[in-house]
């Protein structure tokens, strides 16, 4: 298993370190601590750069990802995320 800090996690998935922090409160991704600093195993890079697809590119809400990402399991799939964006101005 590789590990990468999760800053430069952040910069490959183009995001920002309290980005992936965010979704390690939410539970969407899990982080190893070790020495203070925080890494990303790769199938968690992996999954974060889903969830910033489904955020970025699909525009779901942090719901509808909780609900995509307890559909699906690895890999996973675009066309597998079939929820409907949310409405302009209901956020």
């Amino acid at each position: 298993m590789a590990y990468t800090p999760l800053n430069r996690s952040a910069q490959r998935l183009g995001t920002d370190k309290e980005t992936l922090q965010r979704f390690r409160q939410l539970r969407r991704i899990a982080c190893l601590e070790e020495g203070g600093a925080e890494y990303l195993e790769d199938h968690q890079e992996y999954k974060a750069k889903f969830i910033l697809y489904l955020q970025r590119e699909r525009g779901f809400d942090a719901l509808q990802i909780g609900k995509i990402l307890a559909e699906q399991k690895p890999p996973y799939s675009a066309a597998g995320a079939s929820l409907m964006p949310p409405a302009e101005g209901s956020d």
